[in-house]
């Protein structure tokens, strides 16, 4: 098959293009425009441009190297293709590592700690309540949130999930619906997103939202940048509702220079590194989709247009 890598903003460097080439030996890569667009029968893509991939006429599947595929969908003119996203452990691993580090460091207050070291000052810290007194929610209890829970309560933590649909996770209170949010946020000291960016989650992070948490909470934001309210958490985080915010995506990336989260004492950036495929898994998992293609077989991971993800 004939294969275009269309992703701009990613860095296909030497690793990806053998690990692509090792995994595909019999298909044809294409980058750059050095090629007709009608040869085209698989894209892979990263944030493409908007428009670009109905210039493809035999488009037969669109490969998503992104977990979130918001800004893929908001394209109208996306051909009526199938949308695989990849989905590799390698993601799944990460994310959890993430998390669990995040959660530690809020419920240790590392924070604190850390700035203690910046002012060079030797301060005694008062004894901690274990993980047993510290209530964890996740929202999205997907192929990433449902991991992250279920890690969390092997650490010990009070561990609540809320989704869409109602799930059934050993020692996870799981809730659902609009009412199920309105049951969990008020038992929750450290909330973690990680919804799909729809219509309906869309700053679904804001003050109505986080005057239902106890004062105090903290927010992990690890899912889309549109899920968050920038000016509803600075106003929070001022008035003490939010004790402190970890985020790692953002409605901008990179974050301006400029952006008040930069300096705030009470916000912690990371640059979008919570979990990110190795290019021999995704390889792998690549092959593995182009393979179901040719052979008719069913595909994993595929995106609802409806749904948003």
């Amino acid at each position: 098959m004939k294969i275009l890598l269309l992703a701009p903003e990613f860095d296909f460097n030497e690793e990806w293009r053998a690990a692509l080439k090792s995994t595909l030996p019999n298909d044809e890569l294409y980058e750059g425009d050095q090629f007709a667009p009608d040869d085209v029968e698989i894209a892979i893509v990263y944030n493409p441009p908007y428009k670009i991939l109905r210039r493809y006429s035999n488009l037969i599947a669109i490969i998503s190297l992104s977990a979130g595929v918001d800004g893929l969908l908001s394209d109208n003119s996306l051909p009526n293709v199938p949308i695989i996203r990849l989905a590799t452990a390698d993601i799944v691993y990460l994310m959890r590592e993430y998390v669990i580090y995040q959660v530690l460091r809020i419920h240790r207050d590392f924070a604190a700690i850390e700035q203690q070291h910046q002012r060079r000052e030797w301060q005694w810290m008062p004894p901690y309540h274990p993980a047993s007194h510290r209530r964890v929610s996740v929202l999205g209890l997907g192929r990433l949130g449902m991991p992250c829970a279920i890690a969390l309560t092997h650490l010990g933590f009070k561990v609540s999930g809320w989704s869409k649909s109602l799930k059934n996770i050993p020692n996870v209170s799981c809730f659902a619906g609009d009412e199920g949010l309105s049951l969990l946020l008020p038992r929750t000291d450290i909330l973690i997103c990680l919804l799909p960016l729809t219509d309906t989650t869309y700053n679904i992070l804001s003050s109505s939202l986080f005057n239902q948490l106890p004062r105090g909470a903290s927010i992990i934001n690890v899912s889309r940048g549109g899920c968050l309210n920038e000016k509803d958490l600075l106003k929070e985080l001022e008035n003490g509702k939010i004790a402190h915010a970890t985020l790692d995506v953002f409605k901008i990336e990179p974050l301006p220079l400029s952006h008040p989260f930069w300096m705030h004492p009470r916000i912690t950036i990371t640059p979008h590194v919570a979990a990110d495929s190795r290019p021999c898994s995704s390889a792998l998992e690549i092959a593995d989709i182009i393979s179901r293609l040719r052979n008719g077989k069913p595909l994993p991971n595929l995106v609802c247009r409806v749904k948003g993800y």
